[in-house]
């Protein structure tokens, strides 16, 4: 019993706490990591349950609960941090408006894929953007797009194109791809909510603005999504409450885990650097792949998975590569643009 350690001694003590203290701070200094994980399961739940309504109800209606619940819960914490939401300049409302027009099309054509596809190939193409926003850099910020940028875009395409299985490429591809509609639209709308998604990153940071609060823009952001989606839900005389009970359960759920994805994103964001935080939260399309797998009897093609994994791989090697530069930049003192990931 000479080993073991004497909690009576004073160093003993001093010891316990002293790993005590390490092993606190260590989870403090890295609480960004489960926020970020938790911010990628409520994108990933979201996902899946506008996945389940199908042609149910129409992907106007469905993006309309999104943006109505969020904009409410966003005016709410607003009002209780006691954050102003008058728009002081005329940049600031140029950048309300841009930033709205962008988010709206940008889940209006993510809430069409998922519907319209598995829901695991939808977030997998839609991920791929992390590739594709280099190419908007380089047009609009005059950012390096080399070779190694380059073959990241080049995997990325393949992987789509694995998943889509188009027709005049794999001969043997069945009529319905993947889902519920027949034909190659889904994955035409999932790679252009992709593009969407990295011209909304390049677009934010090209305009400059980082004085404005993060409910502020989400609250403008969903408001106008909101209106611009009640107008035609109205001429077109669908009805805004899902039919059954369960459908209105699954869509307050929905638009839920979207807002509390969205609030532990920008909490990680708020702690951490967005290229750590965009590493853990870009798990989003393997946490679908494996909750539908699991629970709900999807089983994916062997393109669908290589498909996956090329645009996963190649996002994760580009902001591996982009923390590593970070990092050195950080040693350097040297500051330079990184790409942050876009507010889902």
């Amino acid at each position: 019993m000479g080993d073991k350690l004497d909690e009576s001694e004073p160093g003993g003590l001093d010891q316990q706490e002293g790993w005590s203290r390490a092993i606190l701070e260590s989870f403090y200094r890295f609480r960004w990591m489960p926020i970020a994980f938790g911010a990628a399961c409520g994108f990933a739940l979201m996902g899946i349950l506008v996945n389940t309504f199908g042609d149910e109800v129409d992907t106007t209606v469905v993006s309309l609960w999104r943006t109505a619940v969020t904009c409410s819960f966003a005016l709410i914490v607003a009002i209780f941090n006691g954050t102003s939401l008058k728009i002081q300049t005329l940049k600031e409302l140029r950048f309300h408006v841009i930033h709205s027009i962008l988010l709206l099309s940008k889940i209006y054509l993510q809430f069409y894929a998922y519907q319209h596809m598995a829901a695991a190939d939808a977030a997998a193409i839609i991920y791929s953007y992390v590739a594709f926003a280099g190419i908007f850099a380089r047009v609009f910020l005059k950012e390096t797009f080399g070779v190694f940028e380059t073959a990241m875009v080049a995997l990325s395409l393949v992987g789509i194109v694995l998943i889509a299985r188009p027709p005049f490429i794999f001969t043997d591809a069945e009529e319905e791809i993947s889902g519920n509609l027949p034909g190659f639209l889904p994955p035409l709308v999932a790679f252009a909510a992709s593009l969407t998604v990295a011209f909304y990153i390049v677009t934010v940071r090209t305009m400059g603005i980082k004085d404005i609060s993060v409910m502020k823009s989400i609250f403008y952001g969903m408001l106008f999504s909101s209106i611009c989606l009640l107008i035609p839900v109205l001429i077109s005389g669908h009805s805004i409450m899902p039919p059954c009970i369960c459908g209105r359960l699954r869509m307050v759920a929905m638009a839920l885990c979207a807002f509390l994805g969205l609030s532990f994103l920008n909490y990680a964001l708020s702690i951490e650097h967005a290229v750590y935080v965009s590493l853990v939260s870009i798990n989003d399309a393997l946490i679908v792949l494996v909750i539908t797998m699991a629970f709900l009897g999807f089983r994916p093609k062997w393109t669908s998975i290589a498909g996956m994994f090329l645009i996963i791989g190649s996002s994760i090697v580009i902001l591996a590569r982009k923390m590593f530069a970070h990092r050195k930049k950080k040693i350097n003192e040297v500051e330079q643009p990184v790409d942050d990931i876009p507010i889902s």
